[in-house]
């Protein structure tokens, strides 16, 4: 879904995460005065891969990324699995590609309650597996 402005793509990002049980992303893209969200969703409790099929088909071309959110139900910290999947392979990934640093967040609602929150977490702070440093390359300064 693309949405015109970031406060309208918040607002239906964060009522589709607290009135379904699937995982959503938004990404932001553009500037904070011209700005664009995509909402995504894959329809699956535990990932969101929607939002990487769009960046690898459309978004990594010709679009100004600033920042990545997705939300999980279990805990505000990003996903690893090993270093070989999850929340920050993927950052890693995304930002080796793009050739510059985004943000990246995960949105969670503690539980019984509908007031959001948003974990900031940078691809920096997990080293992922050989495999991926291999197909990627290191990331940018």
């Amino acid at each position: 879904m693309k949405v015109e402005g970031d406060e309208n793509g918040r607002i239906i990002h964060e009522f589709l995460a607290s009135h379904t049980k699937v995982e959503w992303g938004r990404t932001l893209v553009g500037n904070s005065k011209n700005s664009t969200n995509f909402i995504t969703t894959s329809n699956e409790l535990g990932e969101e891969r929607a939002g990487l099929f769009l960046f690898n088909y459309q978004l990594q071309f010709g679009y100004h990324i600033r920042e990545r959110i997705h939300n999980h139900f279990n805990s505000p910290l990003p996903s690893d699995d090993k270093g070989k999947n999850g929340d920050y392979p993927t950052s890693y990934a995304i930002e080796c590609i793009l050739g510059y640093h985004i943000k990246h967040k995960i949105l969670f609602f503690d539980r019984g309650s509908n007031i959001p929150s948003y974990y900031e977490f940078f691809s920096k702070d997990a080293r992922p597996a050989q495999t991926i440093i291999d197909r990627y390359g290191k990331l940018p300064n």
